[in-house]
């Protein structure tokens, strides 16, 4: 259990949202931030948190490393557009643990067992990165600009508005623009898991957002590629071939698979 210092740590008093459903995780965490410069806020549900992060200005996110759970909260925060916060996870660790954590976008992990001191260390240090970095809620690909806080693709005065679903869709594409996703890492970012989500669902998806890029002049500059049987590619270009629909067109994503190489594939 983390261990409480006798002195209060220096440095500024850093806000955080907490999301925990294990009483143990709950106690150590409550206990260690009362010894040291960390005000935490305690959430029940991942629902209620979503709801006190949109009208509360927190400086850094704490969840439980609960399984299945937190993959399923972290996927909420993105088609929510919550993305912004430094996000540590604390929990027993382990490589194993950790390394799964850190896959599904977790910025640090603080194991239960290092004390009340590196658990502070740890907000910190990724609170005074986040500000360094200055990150935005946007991500921009050409003349094309996805805007986090509206859930609107912009393209000079030209906008079109997209749901929870695209908007986490079109967020995991940009961020790995020219990258070939894999079907798998567009379950686990955008629903949470990467069972019981169908190809045919992720294709509906897809598809819906394909036809909304296709829109004005977006329809000349951003394109989805299908890399049949593999997962999905956004690309710059007029060139490039965004449809799944024909042999035609699965056959030139199949050639653009083969002809590529695919260590970007994640």
């Amino acid at each position: 259990m983390l261990s409480v210092l006798s002195s209060q740590s220096k440095g500024a008093r850093i806000k955080v949202a907490f999301l925990a459903i294990d009483g143990v995780v709950k106690f150590a965490a409550t206990h260690a931030a009362a010894a040291i410069p960390v005000e935490l806020v305690s959430f029940r549900d991942v629902g209620s948190l979503i709801v006190a992060l949109r009208q509360i200005s927190f400086d850094a996110l704490l969840l439980e490393d609960a399984e299945p759970e937190l993959v399923n909260w972290l996927a909420m925060l993105q088609i929510h557009s919550l993305w912004h916060l430094p996000i540590v996870v604390i929990g027993p660790g382990g490589a194993g643990a950790i390394s799964r954590a850190r896959l599904h976008g977790v910025h640090d992990y603080a194991q239960i067992g290092e004390g009340a001191h590196a658990l502070f260390a740890r907000l910190q240090a990724q609170v005074i990165l986040r500000a360094q970095l200055k990150q935005t809620s946007d991500l921009r690909l050409g003349e094309c600009t996805l805007h986090a806080d509206t859930q609107l693709i912009k393209i000079g005065r030209e906008t079109v508005s997209l749901t929870g679903r695209e908007f986490a869709l079109a967020w995991v594409l940009f961020e790995n623009a020219g990258r070939v996703v894999s079907l798998n890492t567009l379950s686990m970012q955008v629903w949470g898991k990467c069972k019981d989500i169908s190809k045919r669902t992720i294709e509906q998806h897809v598809y819906k957002l394909r036809h909304k890029l296709r829109q004005g002049v977006c329809a000349t500059s951003l394109h989805i590629q299908t890399i049949y049987g593999i997962g999905y590619r956004l690309c710059e270009g007029s060139g490039a071939v965004g449809s799944t629909q024909g042999g035609n067109a699965r056959t030139h994503s199949a050639s653009l698979a083969s002809e590529e190489p695919l260590a970007w594939v994640i």
